[in-house]
């Protein structure tokens, strides 16, 4: 069983892999430790994807990070969506009880 060869798809391409230590592979499950947490604190994330560990280090390591990883700008409100434009039938119902 090459453990590192399988979880080699998302895991090692990350960005922000080298802040974790792999440790194993189960079924499509991986465990790693942070490297930048006191102690061994043991994550766990599926096989492919890292939205756990990635929400491990922007609610603990945010000021660690060299950049916040969640937001590519400075701008926090270019990175919130426009709200949908609510519809107005008002004067659609006039018209037809007319």
């Amino acid at each position: 069983m090459s453990n590192s060869a399988e979880a080699s798809g998302c895991f090692t391409k990350w960005k922000y892999s080298h802040h974790f230590t792999f440790l194993k592979q189960a079924d499509k499950n991986i465990t790693v430790i942070c490297k930048l947490c006191p102690g061994e604190k043991k994550l766990s994330a599926a096989v492919n994807s890292t939205s756990n560990l990635l929400k491990h280090l922007t609610r603990q390591h945010r000021r660690t990070l060299p950049s916040d990883p969640c937001s590519s700008s400075t701008d926090n409100t270019a990175a919130t969506p426009a709200k949908q434009a609510k519809l107005d039938f008002t004067s659609a119902a006039q018209k037809v009880s007319e």
